[in-house]
């Protein structure tokens, strides 16, 4: 069963269509079957719609008539009866109350068995009826009278895990004959997923396909997905479509595991230009020194640890053929002689992170001393006394307080932030994955601020935070140009932040950084002056 919904701005205008003879001049083709109204005329129909609205001069709706037609499969049909009775549980489904006055109106006019159904939004008591879910509300109800009656069980709203191709995207490909780049990743991906790969496999065979691959990897070693090139046109894979997420892919079979695979994916994180060699290719511009020298009487004891090598090699990936495999043990060999030196570097690397961080860290920290500092001094002169006889012994923030926000604002609990302030996370050169770990630092912050605020928009001077609880997704736009510097989804099977295509840049990763960590100070200010003021109170009582 098939529904079909539009509004509009009077109740003359749907009523003599429903009651006119048609595009095929079928002057009987309309029958009145039931409703709330009292007449079976159109012209009475009309006035009691209307005098039902002006006797609510308090409700004021632009589009107060509302009209649905509900069709059948063909070769299916229902006596009046049955119809009637199925539009009254359709309109109870509909959230529609007893006080909205509605008629049907069924169609004989086409081979479709079908009825119109003409409501009024405005009831005769209570509030206005509106729904902005009307459609998918329709599309379950119908499913459900389809069991309620025996009727031909349709297909329902279904949401689609891939995303189609856009019109321009449609349009080059018709003038071109060639299949748009979006639907070829799409293809060469689900082939790619075939077998369970582990993620470097997957990145592997992409770039075999000729795929640009990206992996967005943090410092941490957390894989955050994946981004595509084809053919000069970049996407990520959650622009792809749900199933081509990180989290789409993991359902699909791609697994990835830190210590095993992030070294493999090093490659997919450094610009194109920049990548070593593939093996084959490095193999073939030169030809690896021999494990043994002397080829008439090789090494018993180095033969059988290479050759167990590689019959490991052909065991852990079965589709590769053994001069494959061999030739995979010789680049592991020339990779480990080069190890101490990488380690070296990535160490001297972290080292320098470190450093900058534990620098920030402490200019945060003498900041805030300085703030509860000026504050205790405020609070002294306030109530006569030196800074020296005001002491006043604070207490941490109450945990369960934060948690009703957070609740009540159905905002993930930021339970999951850094262990340092997010301002120390930022870096002058974006690397691969910066984005997405710009995004998680903020988010949490973010978050915070608005459960504190319990609201789901908190404006600024310069920006303004946004909540979309069904949609789960925390925004942040620029209130001068609107621009949406942050746009990120709370993904609830890994309990974490998404990057959702932001466009932060390090300025403004360091400026809301800024901005995050000086709410929280002028929050954690108030909230010691009224512990402060509690106390004073508390004092004052007992001498009295």
């Amino acid at each position: 069963m098939k529904a079909k919904i539009t509004s509009g701005k009077n109740f003359k205008s749907i009523i003599n269509y429903v009651f006119s003879p048609g595009d095929k001049n079928k002057p009987d083709r309309a029958d009145w079957i039931g409703g709330t109204l009292g007449s079976n005329s159109p012209q009475e129909m009309i006035k009691e719609f209307n005098t039902v609205q002006r006797l609510r001069p308090d409700i004021n709706i632009k589009n107060p008539s509302w009209h649905c037609s509900l069709t059948l499969p063909k070769g299916e049909y229902l006596p009046d009866g049955q119809w009637s009775n199925l539009v009254d549980d359709f309109m109870d489904k509909m959230k529609f109350s007893k006080y909205n006055p509605y008629t049907i109106v069924r169609h004989n006019d086409t081979e479709f068995d079908h009825v119109h159904i003409i409501a009024s939004k405005v009831p005769t008591i209570g509030p206005a009826w509106k729904d902005g879910r009307e459609i998918l509300r329709a599309i379950a109800a119908t499913q459900e009278l389809e069991k309620e009656y025996g009727l031909t069980q349709t297909p329902g709203y279904r949401k689609r895990e891939s995303a189609r191709a856009t019109y321009r995207e449609r349009k080059k490909a018709e003038n071109s004959g060639i299949t748009p780049p979006r639907i070829q990743l799409q293809e060469l991906i689900d082939e790619a997923v075939v077998g369970n790969p582990t993620a470097p496999e997957f990145a592997q065979r992409l770039e075999d396909a000729g795929v640009i691959v990206r992996a967005g990897i943090a410092s941490t070693g957390r894989m955050g997905g994946f981004s595509f090139e084809l053919d000069g046109l970049a996407f990520k894979g959650s622009k792809l479509g749900k199933a081509y997420g990180w989290g789409g892919l993991q359902k699909r079979g791609v697994n990835y595991d830190a210590e095993r695979d992030a070294e493999g994916l090093e490659r997919y994180r450094l610009p194109v230009e920049e990548r070593p060699p593939r093996i084959s290719e490095e193999l073939e511009e030169s030809t690896p020194t021999p494990i043994y020298i002397d080829k008439e009487k090789p090494d018993q004891e180095v033969e059988r640890e290479r050759q167990r090598q590689i019959d490991a090699k052909l065991q852990e990936h079965p589709y590769m053929s053994p001069s494959e495999a061999e030739q995979w043990v010789e680049y592991d060999r020339m990779w480990d002689a080069n190890s101490s030196k990488r380690q070296a570097a990535q160490e001297q690397e972290r080292q320098r992170i470190r450093e900058r961080a534990e620098a920030l860290w402490a200019k945060v920290e003498a900041e805030r001393e300085e703030e509860k500092e000026r504050a205790r001094r405020e609070a002294a002169q306030s109530v006569g006394h030196s800074d020296e006889k005001l002491e006043i012994e604070t207490e941490p923030e109450p945990k369960q307080h934060h948690q009703e926000q957070s609740e009540s604002m159905s905002i993930p609990e930021v339970t999951q932030a850094p262990t340092v302030p997010s301002a120390l996370s930022a870096a002058p050169i974006q690397e691969p994955g910066q984005q997405q770990q710009w995004v998680e630092n903020l988010c949490y912050g973010l978050a915070d601020l608005l459960n504190n605020e319990q609201a789901s928009e908190v404006k600024g001077k310069r920006r303004t935070i946004a909540w979309d609880r069904e949609q789960k997704r925390l925004t942040l736009r620029e209130n001068k140009t609107e621009e949406v510097v942050l746009d990120a989804e709370w993904d609830e099977d890994e309990e974490c932040w998404k990057d959702n295509g932001s466009s932060l840049t390090a300025a403004d990763f360091e400026d809301i950084s800024r901005g995050l960590d000086k709410w929280r100070a002028d929050r954690d200010r108030e909230q010691e002056r009224e512990r402060e003021r509690q106390q004073r109170s508390a004092s004052k009582g007992l001498e009295r």
